[in-house]
């Protein structure tokens, strides 16, 4: 066998394609690919979060609303006269001083805590400004016995019932009219109420509810 030539052996030293390194051009195209699926990644945790953020505040406004027609239900469903020889009671809406609209009804659904239990309730819904929320308004409820004659016995101040609601319009169904303002004693007792609510999300925006109660067919004078 012939002897190998230097230049045979030097060309057995130079690495083959298995073994030469990344080149620049290679590893600033990894890190592009590795960039763009961390970012597609990161976007799309944000947009769960924050669709998960907006589903608990939209249930919390759901559970505040559902709270308030089930109290309100319950009440107008119990709308009673107060008894003894006039079987008068209360029942009237209208609107405040600043234009707010209040209901007042005489029931049995009472749930008084602190004073003197009498079967039957004077129940007032008020809407008053929220001094956290400039925008929202907050549903006050005040209770108090319909047959005690002590004024010191008998009142209690008003519920904080629930907050950030926009506006609130309470409408009656008589002789197949729907009206916004009644008092019983002059009209008698509307077939229906409805109370429609206007809330305001953590985004600022506003969510309408609506819903209607069927009253009781009682003698009202």
């Amino acid at each position: 066998m012939s002897p190998r030539s230097s230049s045979d052996r030097g060309a057995d030293k130079r690495p083959t394609g298995h073994s030469r390194g990344f080149t620049l051009l290679e590893i600033l195209v990894a890190i592009s690919i590795v960039a763009i699926v961390l970012t597609a990644i990161y976007g799309i945790f944000t947009s769960v979060s924050r669709a998960k953020e907006r589903l608990d505040a939209d249930g919390e406004i759901y559970q505040r609303v559902r709270v308030i027609y089930d109290r309100v239900g319950r009440e107008l469903r119990g709308v009673c006269p107060v008894g003894g020889p006039r079987q008068t009671g209360v029942f009237r809406t209208g609107t405040e001083a600043d234009g707010t609209p209040f209901l007042e009804i005489t029931t049995s659904a009472t749930a008084q805590l602190g004073v003197q239990q009498t079967g039957i309730a004077l129940i007032r819904y008020t809407l008053v400004p929220d001094r956290e929320q400039p925008a929202g308004k907050v549903l006050y409820r005040s209770e108090q016995s319909a047959l005690i004659s002590d004024e010191a016995l008998r009142a209690t101040g008003p519920m904080r019932l629930a907050a950030g609601i926009a506006q609130m319009e309470w409408r009656f169904l008589v002789q197949n009219q729907w009206r916004s303002e009644l008092d019983a004693s002059r009209d008698g007792l509307p077939l229906q109420v409805e109370l429609v609510l206007t809330m305001i999300d953590g985004r600022g925006e506003k969510l309408p509810f609506r819903s209607a109660f069927e009253l009781p067919d009682i003698r009202w004078r």
